[in-house]
Parts: C-alpha cells; structure tokens; sequence
C-alpha cells in the first residue's frame, strides 16, 4: 500500500485519539490491518524480484513523493498538529523499517545474526506474512486504487466527524 494511505491512516488515529501514548502504537498497528487488503505497491511484481539499483532508486523515490505528498496533505487538513503529523508517521514506520532494514542488511552495514539484524528480519517476516493475508494475485489497479483511497477517506471522515479537528 502507498505511504500517503498509511499516513493518512495513522493521521485519523492520531486525530481520534488525541493521546500519544494510545495514538502512536494505535496508528503503527493499524499499518498492519490496512496492509491485509488486496493492494499494489510501487512497482510491479515482476519487478519488485528485479533488485536492481534502477529500481531501488525508482522506489526510492517514488515513496519520497508519495511521503511529502501525504504528509503535506495531513499536515494543511490538520493545521500542522504535532500528535497528528506524528501519528502518521507512526503509520508508515513499518514500510519506512522496512526500507531502513533492507538498506542496511544488503549493503552489510548491519550484520544479519547481530541483534539489529534479527530484529530487521522478525520485522521483514511478520509484514511479508501480513502480505501475505492478501489473494496471490495483485488486485486489477482500479481496484486497489479504491482498496487504498475507500479505507483512507473513511477513517479520516470518522476521525473528523466523531471526534472533531485536532
């Protein structure tokens, strides 16, 4: 799922829940559940097993856009609330550990058996598990468009109607 819709996601709870200690694992958890629902990611299957620098920076990249996309959206709904803003990157911080992790351990600066290793791998094996919750084929685009956007709008209309802006 694209980070803009995790964030937005995790932005709802943040708005929700108002408490940073309930808001930001809230949101980290919710990461998860979002992720259960038949989605596509930046690139392709057939090129998510191509990992090519090309396509590392094209992913790269596109998340980076995909992030001030999201968090600048967020950030001008909610008047630049701090709690929200970080309840959204609380959202994203699985795909963002993810990324951190499978950077460090491939280019060898973490070592796979030392305890930051195991702790990347544990947390690679449970969200690819998680993914692995959705059909084995990719959803048809315009349905995971409407996979990721429905669940998007409908917590942030949730968050605004029951429990008013941040």
């Amino acid at each position: 799922m694209i980070g803009a819709s995790h964030i937005a996601a995790g932005a709802a709870v943040g708005v929700a829940l108002k408490e940073p200690w309930l808001a930001f694992p809230t949101a980290f958890a919710i990461h998860y559940l979002l992720d259960m629902i038949p989605h596509h990611e930046y690139l392709p299957p057939e090129e998510l097993r191509d990992s090519s620098f090309k396509n590392d920076v094209q992913t790269l990249g596109k998340a980076t856009i995909d992030a001030i996309v999201g968090f600048s959206a967020v950030a001008i709904i909610t008047k630049f609330n701090l709690i929200t803003l970080a309840a959204g990157f609380s959202g994203a911080l699985p795909d963002i550990l993810s990324g951190i992790g499978f950077t460090l351990t491939r280019g060898g600066t973490v070592k796979p058996h030392s305890l930051l290793g195991r702790i990347f791998a544990a947390q690679k094996r449970f969200h690819k598990f998680i993914h692995l919750w959705k059909r084995p084929h990719a959803a048809p685009l315009w349905r995971a468009i409407i996979n990721q956007a429905l669940p998007m709008f409908i917590l942030l209309w949730a968050a605004f109607r029951y429990f008013g802006a941040p």
